[in-house]
């Protein structure tokens, strides 16, 4: 039995590092949502809870050691990246980043439908968020997205977390840059919103955080260059065959009648990353 105590070690440490880079994620994992002091209250609590009480000594002391080191480090990128924020949202909204480019090759963009879509998105989302099932928003998530909703949400699970938001208003939607790679065209969108959003946990008090605030998200959406047009926001049909995805079927990703896949980027355009304000004001001053 203690030869297997140093596997023990490492993948509660393993967990311990899961936890401390997921929790920060609940109240963003549906775009709504901000850093606040009672979550990283709840956050540190947690930590100190598996590391004692699971860890043996005098390894969680080693632990405990490596996440304030680990700790220190963030802190401080979230320092520079907080500056870096300043100096981007001084030019807020109306600076679109080769927008005019993306128009003169695609004419037929409308961007008041685009942003009815982003809007559409943000909300499903929420509410998919807080009924713990993506499967509504699913076909116009890409894979990547899907798979981090369904993590965070086990992850609430095991801290018998609920999530629930009201007051949900979106002040502003814009584009701020559109960039290309390789044979999709990527579309960057602010979010300026406000919610009400409350955590509540039957694990412990301290893990309870939320309140009204308001925030600025960047959604990131994607699109095929060579796309057949279709709307897999508001049509309940298949873009590529027509047949009826109502019902049973409202929230599959692939057509189960031509096979297609519906959130490819080759009938529309889909979420590919959500970024918070300050890590995506980072990566552009970077």
């Amino acid at each position: 039995m203690k030869k297997q105590a140093p596997v023990r070690v490492f993948l509660l440490v393993l967990i311990v590092l899961l936890v401390a880079g997921t929790v920060s994620l609940y109240a963003r994992a549906g775009g709504a949502g901000g850093s606040r002091s009672g979550d990283d209250g709840g956050v540190l609590f947690l930590i100190i809870y598996l590391v004692i009480y699971l860890i043996p000594f005098p390894f969680n002391i080693i632990v405990l050691a490596i996440l304030l080191v680990l700790y220190i480090i963030f802190a401080r990128k979230k320092k520079k990246n907080g500056s870096a924020f300043k100096s981007v949202a001084a030019a807020g909204p109306g600076h679109s980043r080769g927008l005019r480019d993306f128009q003169e090759r695609f004419p037929e963009f409308k961007e008041d439908e685009f942003k009815k879509k982003v809007h559409t998105a943000f909300t499903r989302v929420q509410e998919a968020w807080v009924k713990k099932s993506i499967s509504t928003a699913r076909r116009f998530i890409s894979d990547g997205v899907h798979q981090r909703f369904v993590t965070q949400i086990k992850m609430m699970e095991l801290l018998e977390q609920t999530n629930e938001i009201s007051d949900l208003q979106v002040h502003k939607i814009w584009i701020d840059g559109v960039e290309s790679d390789g044979n999709f065209d990527i579309i960057h969108a602010g979010i300026k919103a406000s919610i009400n959003d409350r955590f509540v946990s039957s694990l412990s008090k301290k893990l309870n955080s939320g309140g009204l605030e308001e925030f600025v998200e960047y959604w990131t959406f994607i699109r095929k260059k060579d796309y057949v047009k279709g709307d897999i926001y508001g049509d309940v049909n298949c873009p590529s065959c027509g047949a009826s995805l109502a019902g049973a079927e409202a929230g599959v990703v692939q057509c189960p009648h031509c096979q297609s896949l519906l959130n490819s980027g080759s009938y529309d355009w889909i979420l590919s990353e959500i970024t918070q304000a300050d890590d995506y004001a980072a990566s552009r001053t970077g």
